[in-house]
């Protein structure tokens, strides 16, 4: 007899292109970042703090010495883990409806429309705390960009007090003074002076973008279909999403983002981190003789591993079953994440006031 933690993962590996599309859809930054599987008690990460000042011209045949030798700091950055959760239910009446509709039952129909509509919840409240999330929040949240990208505070127990160049670059402007010379004098400027090259993309949200979209004629803010990150090529108008092309940058809407923020960002320097749900984890012949029991088809032991694998590269909640209230079936969708910021030098913000 199956028991419910194991229908639950036949059923995540069963709906995975599915349940992955709805959790990252309407959702810009999972569908940008990349994410790194975790087994750690807490999310680290190792940072390098700037410190090696060797580099000299020398003269021919200098004897080398102890004091010629400086390395980076190298530091791990510690977030304990948030944790989230949703939840669905269906009643018995629904449930044999849907079946006698062709739903099938415990496996599809109305169960898996309640379970996509509870994903649909939590990834908003995902997305919206990738930028206002407070690791001081109680339950913790995710440490949005609005605290993790700044020029002071500690951040992921590294104080910029202590280390100076674990800052980003930081600006105001007014509202009414927003132009393309602006923007690139108060933010894209500042990225690049800090790094040696332009940011990946910009963030702001909706109002901000329409400001933005409006600056120029067709020459100077293009606009952008697609985009390529560390997550691969990314079809932005498919996902419904938003961008225009300014020197080469993608200014992108995000309608979780701050208001009237606008964060400079690489996707090799922000990313997330996850433990990846249990079914990730789980012996490739139980699955296949779950889903043999549960739906009647044969997957083959390649294609679990394949869905395994995935699902530790993308952000990916684990839906559990749980016990049956009456002739109610109840079910949720858990994940334990952090939104991770390798360097805050290569960040940046612009807020308009």
């Amino acid at each position: 007899m199956l028991v419910l933690a194991t229908i639950a993962a036949a059923l995540s590996l069963v709906f995975d292109e599915q349940i992955s599309d709805n959790f990252r859809r309407d959702a810009v930054l999972p569908n940008l970042l990349r994410v790194v599987p975790s087994g750690n008690d807490t999310a680290t990460w190792k940072t390098k703090i700037a410190a090696r000042n060797t580099a000299a011209a020398v003269a021919e045949g200098h004897t080398v010495v102890d004091g010629d030798f400086s390395t980076d700091t190298r530091l791990t950055a510690s977030l304990t883990w948030a944790h989230y959760e949703s939840y669905f239910a269906l009643s018995g009446t629904a449930m044999r409806i849907s079946a006698a509709n062709g739903g099938g039952g415990d496996n599809g129909g109305a169960l898996i429309e309640e379970m996509t509509d509870s994903l649909d919840e939590l990834t908003v409240k995902i997305s919206s705390d990738s930028y206002a999330g407070a690791v001081t929040a109680s339950p913790v949240q995710v440490e949005g960009l609005a605290r993790a990208v700044k020029s002071s505070v500690a951040y992921a127990g590294i104080d910029p007090a202590t280390y100076t160049t674990w800052v980003a670059a930081q600006n105001t402007l007014a509202t009414a003074s927003l132009s393309i010379a602006n923007l690139r004098t108060k933010l894209l400027r500042p990225y690049k002076d800090a790094n040696g090259k332009m940011p990946e993309f910009v963030i702001c949200d909706g109002a901000t973008w329409d400001l933005i979209a409006a600056l120029g004629d067709s020459k100077t803010v293009i606009s952008i279909d697609t985009i390529t990150t560390a997550m691969g090529r990314v079809n932005l108008a498919e996902l419904g999403f938003r961008a225009v092309r300014i020197d080469g940058v993608p200014f992108i809407e995000d309608r979780h983002c701050t208001t009237s923020v606008l964060y400079a960002l690489d996707s090799k320097n922000v990313f997330y981190r996850q433990t990846p749900p249990l079914v990730a984890s789980m012996d490739p012949a139980i699955l296949q003789r779950a889903i043999k029991d549960l739906t009647g088809k044969d997957v083959g032991s390649n294609d679990i591993v394949a869905a395994q694998l995935r699902m530790q590269g993308r952000l990916t909640p684990q839906i559990n079953l749980l016990a049956k209230s009456g002739d109610s079936t109840r079910g949720q969708a858990v994940i334990d994440l952090r939104l991770c910021v390798r360097s805050r030098a290569k960040t940046a913000k612009l807020t308009l006031t």
